[in-house]
């Protein structure tokens, strides 16, 4: 049983591909920057925390915003999008 053991978590370690490849509709390759985008709900708004990666020079952009009560959530939203994926260039 051991020795059954011992063979079937060393071919699932050699078979593991090295570098994952992400994969989008159709087949295609996702090769864009991500963007990660954590939100927390404050008294009086809520704080958005944003990492941009970029592959091209191997460096994490990360951004801090505050978005009041009386703002518009998806108006905001899609400034700091824009701002994020300008930087990330």
């Amino acid at each position: 049983m051991i020795k059954w053991l011992k063979r079937k978590v060393l071919h699932w370690a050699w078979s593991i591909d090295e570098d994952p490849i992400e994969i989008g509709r159709d087949g295609r390759v996702l090769d864009s920057n991500s963007i990660r985008i954590d939100i927390y709900k404050g008294t009086g708004g809520l704080a958005i925390e944003t990492s941009v990666y970029n592959k091209v020079k191997d460096a994490n952009f990360i951004g801090f915003y505050i978005v009041h009560d009386d703002d518009t959530l998806g108006n905001e939203l899609s400034k700091i999008i824009t701002v994020e994926s300008m930087k990330a260039l």
